[in-house]
């Protein structure tokens, strides 16, 4: 409509043949960028239900837009009132326009010899955005740039989850967690800060008598200089080696999942060597730099009775079901009775009295009840052994499997390096050395190969859908192609982004590029139908380009930089709440303002260069759109 009128038309007139011309490009607009965001509603797991939100939202604001855009604000700036020749407001209209004119300037002053040298050495500007490009690859694949599942984001709560042996005594456990809180103190006092606590929570014997969690919260970190990560390694420290702990678990991130980020899953069909295979997993584990809280997955074993039936006891019809429920209902109890008590059932469980359940003595001589009648002393029906065996055992899909877990710190490594270094390197000589050995990676790794593998497939069929899209509006499947182009480039700058800002990249990171393969391909096609426009009006080629990137260099830019400044205030964010969101906000934020650039210089180029190898066109009748 500006452009309109600054050719003579009034408002009427300008806001119509405004609204009949970007129709098409508007409609394209909104539908890649919520075909770009469809993906994100399909993320499985924690982190997909986590996120669900911000797609639905997003795409239901693009759908409003688009009525608000070709309906409601045509009609709003086309029966605008006159301006008034007094007030705040004509002085503000005055500003603007000075602006414009600034502007107008200094697109046909600055970037007319830019864009008029970039169509001059096309071939030139192509190589140098080619080996940027692989520049940015390079170093992204080459180990520099981390990528975790999700963003390290530190919260005040650092807890420290206990795990004594199967069994324990709940008054063990609870000395156990006196002892860590006394550690947490000790790390508070070795800080040299005053006032940074803010209280210590214990939660004991809650899930059963061997668990216990020690949560310690401290000031927001405004308030003090060291870290919940630097606290965390204090407090581990701090805490004594003690013969009977299993396991102790620091934990001071916040976000979706909470598993631990590497997870080791192995199942072998012999017991004593998948216990060793697991020892030696999580001993390699253990080695690599920056890896803590190395847990095995089985604790120490626990006596076991085994009981096998004598020749005796079969011959007198006793079965291993009738002996093992005589047993249990001895030493655990049977159920007489349940007495209904307020909201509640009374269990009444009947069983040997305790001074008769102390000694092997009182098994070996409990009397069992044979089918014929009569009863018979348990040694005499059985013959009993003593023998060590697991607190627990886990089987998947009737494999019994242990899982070795760890932590790692951030900033120092990854789990995927860590698994991805022991994959290549100590995970083949332990195939070789216990054959039959199955591994899986879980946990975190599992639902980032399942994330990933849903975003790929959403991507894919979105950039499909782009591409039939603009392939079918542009009558022209190379230059649909070169609108494509904008991608590869525009997800380079969303990495160099996360560089400069001193972010790994993590699975928001991944949400935000797909969402700007949505957007940044949309100053490149209404470029392509600018360009189209002037070849129908009897331009040559190549001047049809040097003038499209003339026409559009201001929407380009303007979108470009709104973009930006609107994500700005979430690009800065220091808060634990929009952290998680900070990665999205960079890849697209510095996304857009990278596809502007490419728009207005990359994208000319490669349709010289395409001009001029193929002379391929467009048919210009289309073009009137």
């Amino acid at each position: 409509m500006f452009h309109n009128m600054s050719q003579g038309m009034g408002r009427m007139e300008a806001a119509v043949q405004g609204v009949r011309r970007m129709t098409t490009p508007v409609i394209f607009a909104v539908a890649t960028n919520i075909i770009a965001f469809l993906p994100l509603l399909f993320v499985p797991g924690e982190t997909g239900q986590f996120f669900y939100v911000l797609p639905a939202v997003v795409i239901a604001v693009f759908t409003v837009s688009l009525i608000e855009c070709l309906l409601i604000l045509p009609a709003h700036l086309a029966h605008q009132g006159k301006d008034s020749s007094q007030g705040w407001f004509t002085r503000f209209r005055q500003w603007q326009t000075r602006l414009r004119l600034r502007i107008d300037h200094w697109i046909d002053q600055a970037y007319q010899p830019v864009i008029e040298g970039v169509l001059r050495y096309r071939t030139l500007t192509c190589a140098l955005s080619t080996a940027l490009f692989l520049m940015v690859l390079g170093y992204t694949f080459s180990g520099r740039i981390n990528f975790m599942f999700r963003p390290s984001i530190e919260t005040p709560f650092v807890q420290a989850e206990i795990e004594m042996p199967a069994g324990t005594p709940t008054h063990r456990t609870r000395e156990v967690a006196f002892e860590i809180e006394e550690a947490a103190k000790r790390a508070i006092e070795a800080t040299g800060e005053d006032n940074i606590l803010i209280g210590i929570t214990s939660s004991i014997a809650e899930r059963s008598s061997n668990g216990a969690e020690v949560s310690v919260r401290l000031v927001p970190q405004s308030e003090r200089k060291i870290t919940a990560a630097a606290f965390a390694k204090q407090w581990r420290e701090a805490f004594p080696d003690l013969p009977d702990v299993e396991s102790v678990f620091f934990d001071y991130l916040i976000g979706p999942g909470g598993s631990a980020e590497i997870d080791i899953r192995i199942s072998h069909p012999e017991v004593e060597v998948l216990r060793k295979a697991a020892t030696d997993v999580a001993d390699a584990i253990a080695k690599y730099p920056g890896v803590e809280d190395v847990r095995k997955g089985f604790g120490r074993e626990m006596p076991e009775y085994d009981f096998d039936l004598t020749a005796e006891g079969r011959s007198m019809g006793i079965t291993a079901r009738e002996l093992g429920q005589q047993i249990r209902h001895a030493f655990y109890g049977a159920e007489a009775l349940r007495q209904p008590q307020d909201r509640e059932e009374l269990r009444v469980m009947v069983k040997l009295p305790e001074q008769e359940r102390q000694t092997i003595s009182s098994m070996e001589n409990l009397l069992v009840r044979v089918p014929g009648g009569g009863e018979i002393p348990l040694k005499q029906a059985a013959k009993i052994r003593l023998t060590q065996a697991p607190a627990r055992i886990t089987r998947v899909d009737g494999a019994r499997v242990i899982n070795v877990t760890a932590n790692v710190v951030p900033g120092v490594t990854t789990g995927n390096k860590v698994l991805g270094s022991f994959e290549t390197t100590e995970l083949p000589t332990l195939l070789a050395r216990y054959p039959q050995l199955r591994y899986s990676f879980e946990g975190e790794q599992r639902e980032q190969r399942e994330a990933i593998k849903n975003l790929s497939w959403g991507l894919l069929a979105a950039l499909f859908a782009i591409y039939g899209i603009m392939a079918s509006i542009l009558r022209s499947y190379v230059q649909a192609l070169i609108v494509l182009l904008m991608l590869p480039w525009s997800l380079a700058g969303a990495v160099v982004g996360h560089v400069i800002m001193g972010f790994d990249l993590s699975v928001f990171s991944i949400f935000g590029m797909i969402a700007l393969c949505g957007m940044v391909v949309n100053g490149a096609f209404v470029l392509e139908l600018t360009r189209l426009q002037f070849i129908a009006e009897g331009t040559s080629p190549i001047k049809a380009i040097q003038l499209a990137a003339q026409r559009r260099f201001r929407p380009i830019l303007l979108t470009a930089l709104t973009t930006f400044l609107g994500l700005g205030p979430m690009i800065f964010e220091t808060s634990i709440q929009a952290l998680f969101l900070v990665p999205m906000a960079i890849a697209l934020g510095v996304g857009t303002l990278v596809s502007a650039v490419l728009v207005l210089t990359f994208i000319p180029a490669v349709m010289a260069v395409i001009a001029d190898i193929s002379g391929l066109e467009p048919p210009p009748a289309h073009t009137s759109s």
